[in-house]
């Protein structure tokens, strides 16, 4: 790796419910109800009693996921190392909103044909698998991560995660890919049944149709929606 970024320092994040506030206050304290009602629901009925009795509450989170990418596109987006902060939050269950932006939109449509169901129905279902994975997530006590400092990747090595890419996903064009790649190292800490535990995994920035994503070394998104 060469060209280290000097804007990224290693220090401990602990995961917010959803970012960006001053973009989402006025809906923020409506939608963290919404879901606390949901992982309540999740213990007591099961996620797919759960699921059906606050399917309206979905859709409400969605539309408000939708203005918000709406007005994030306005802005230009997300820098590199926010993306990565965000789609880690969301894998670890907190910031929960943020999986419909995990996967580029050409992958949920790719796969919305390949099941034969509507993008809507799946970005409404991957709400609702991110806040069951919240409710079990409660478990862990403790939750921070350390980000290390971004390095830019090599020529030789965005063509690799160029070729791996394109391979995994078929709606991913080679031409709709920056040259430009960042890879970090995150660290999560947490406590388990009484454990401090500690993990480590290489996550590499790419930027997609104008978007950046966090990206694992063997070209999958860092999301467990699909």
């Amino acid at each position: 790796m060469t060209n280290t970024t000097n804007n990224t320092n290693k220090t401990a994040t602990t995961p917010e419910f959803i970012a960006t506030p001053t973009q989402k206050k006025n809906i923020v304290t409506t939608l963290k109800e919404k879901a606390a009602a949901m992982i309540s629901d999740i213990k007591t009925e099961g996620p797919v009693k759960a699921a059906k009795k606050n399917l309206r509450s979905l859709i409400a989170i969605l539309l408000a996921v939708t203005v918000v990418i709406s007005i994030g596109s306005l802005l230009g987006g997300l820098g590199y190392k926010r993306a990565v902060e965000k789609s880690i939050e969301c894998y670890l269950g907190d910031n929960v909103l943020y999986v419909t932006n995990t996967i580029p939109n050409c992958v949920w449509k790719q796969y919305a044909d390949y099941v034969d169901e509507s993008v809507l129905k799946l970005k409404i279902d991957a709400i609702g698998e991110a806040i069951e994975n919240k409710a079990n997530r409660n478990e862990l006590e403790n939750v921070t991560y350390e980000l290390d400092d971004f390095d830019e990747l090599r020529h030789s090595e965005v063509r690799d995660m160029k070729d791996m890419l394109t391979d995994n996903y078929e709606s991913i064009d080679e031409n709709d890919i920056s040259d430009k790649m960042y890879e970090t190292t995150v660290t999560l800490e947490y406590e388990y049944d009484g454990e401090e535990i500690e993990e480590e995994s290489d996550i590499v920035a790419v930027k997609i149709n104008g978007r950046w994503y966090a990206v694992n070394p063997y070209g999958g998104f860092v999301s467990f929606v699909f």
